[in-house]
């Protein structure tokens, strides 16, 4: 498999050279993850430390494996330190489940507040909350696939000091890995329809049809409308894009109240069955500002 090719990989590198940091602590790691041979974790890890004892990926994979090996207070001493000199959402995954497993929960919720500020799509930090916090991933079986609401757009050009803007209904309907949407004028007059497939969106209007890449640049260059299409089924969801780094902040009963992601910062209100009430997306850049503010009428169960 994959991580055979890759051990037998870093072990050639250290045996040419045996003081290559990265590949002892690589190697270390990878096996200390796996939960595998972690007296020869501890030894590669532990002798990339000694050759550089300040560095905090070193120091995280020294007390995610002195973890592994039971030493929970040395791990979490180590996690610390790591954490202090290097603010990472990987260092807080692993802080956090040390934490956890010392059942001192109140600390590790916060070591992953930390992390999804950092960034919470990051995938070692997704993995560990999945299993010991799974309340606040969603689960698939009570998301919502549709919702039906009232937008405004405004957006203020910078350089010509233009400001422009426009308002109306929409409906999102989300079937697999499919967003519809549909949108309607202030008066209930069908505007557009764009369907958000993977790789490729397309935009429906007056009987004709106009495909692009992405959503976000079809809407904007087609309507003239700024709106975040790709992804948003995700967002609506209290959910993140895939594949960029996001910051994610939480209430204190965990539910999301912030995310920012390219380039987007969302600002939720949930009702108290959480579900989506109102959803305010702003961006700003050199050459402007774009607030687009969601009212939803109702979610579907």
């Amino acid at each position: 498999g994959q991580f055979e090719v890759m051990e037998k990989t870093l072990r050639t590198i250290i045996e040419r050279n045996p003081n290559d940091i990265q590949a002892l602590n690589a190697l270390g790691y990878s096996l200390a993850d796996r939960n595998i041979r972690l007296k020869n974790a501890y030894e590669l890890i532990l002798k990339a430390h000694n050759l550089d004892p300040k560095d905090p990926f070193i120091l995280d994979s020294l007390g995610w494996v002195n973890f592994r090996l039971g030493n929970k207070e040395l791990a979490l001493k180590q996690l610390q330190d790591a954490f202090r000199i290097k603010p990472e959402a990987d260092i807080a995954a692993h802080l956090g489940e040390v934490l956890w497993i010392l059942n001192r929960p109140i600390e590790a919720e916060e070591a992953w507040r930390q992390g999804e500020l950092i960034d919470a799509n990051n995938a070692t930090l997704r993995e560990t909350l999945k299993r010991l916090k799974p309340s606040w991933a969603i689960s698939m079986d009570i998301v919502a696939s549709q919702w039906d609401g009232r937008f405004a757009v405004r957006a203020s050009d910078r350089p010509t000091n233009n400001n422009q803007g426009g308002s109306g209904s929409f409906t999102l309907t989300k079937n697999g890995l499919s967003d519809t949407l549909e949108i309607r004028g202030p008066m209930g007059g069908a505007i557009a329809k764009i369907t958000i497939n993977p790789g490729e969106a397309i935009l429906e209007r007056d009987g004709k049809k106009v495909s692009a890449i992405d959503a976000d640049t079809l809407i904007q260059n087609t309507l003239g409308l700024p709106l975040p299409a790709r992804g948003l089924s995700n967002w609506l969801n209290g959910q993140l894009r895939a594949g960029s780094p996001a910051r994610l902040e939480r209430d204190n009963q965990g539910q999301v109240k912030r995310i920012s992601q390219d380039g987007w910062d969302l600002a939720y209100v949930w009702n108290e069955s959480k579900k989506i009430e109102r959803l305010t997306m702003t961006r700003n850049t050199n050459t402007g500002s774009i607030d687009v503010r969601l009212i939803f009428d109702q979610v579907n169960e």
